[in-house]
């Protein structure tokens, strides 16, 4: 997906509609280089995955299976732009599909 390519950093970061702060997540670096994703915190720990997308999905989304460090869950992710901002929206270590209804996610491209 070219809408994805390229670097992002995560300004913002919620959990069930609530701010998160923690350096886990924000400012981490979304990496996305055809079907490979990379997602690097601050703390300097990387995730490396592979990416398939499903191109019937609506919102759309995309499959995320970690290849490094092993160990780690595979899960689905829905996506979204509105001019140079990315939102994402997934269950942490749940392989299964959000909705758009997902709280704190409030518009879709």
């Amino acid at each position: 997906m070219t809408a994805l390519e390229g670097s992002w950093t995560v300004a913002q970061a919620t959990v069930n509609g609530a701010l998160r702060a923690d350096g886990k997540v924000l400012n981490a670096t979304w990496t996305f280089r055809g079907p490979e994703l990379v997602v690097q915190n601050v703390n300097g720990e990387r995730l490396r995955s592979a990416l398939s997308f499903d191109a019937t999905a609506e919102p759309p989304a995309f499959h995320v299976t970690p290849i490094d460090p092993p160990g780690e869950r595979p899960l689905w992710i829905i996506w979204g732009r509105r001019g140079d901002e990315l939102r994402l929206a997934f269950y942490d270590g749940v392989d299964r599909r959000p909705k758009t209804s997902v709280p704190g996610v409030s518009s879709w491209c």
